[in-house]
């Protein structure tokens, strides 16, 4: 697997949120996580893409003219 992982806190920057938020999400298995150590989280890149994926509007759908 050669995916990048990224820690909680660099997820919460890419999203422009407290690292707090993110953790909130993930515990509310919104996003998934891999456990590397007992303590400590990562999220896959590939992840994060398809949870902004997901939550992504498009012009199109919002579109109600």
């Amino acid at each position: 697997m050669t995916d990048d992982m990224l820690t909680l806190s660099e997820v919460a920057t890419r999203l422009r949120l407290h690292r707090n938020t993110v953790a909130a999400i993930v515990r509310r298995g919104r996003l998934a996580v891999v456990l590397v150590s007992d303590r400590s989280l990562r999220v896959l890149a590939t992840e994060l893409d398809r949870y902004i994926e997901a939550r992504t509007t498009r012009a199109q759908e919002t579109d109600r003219e």
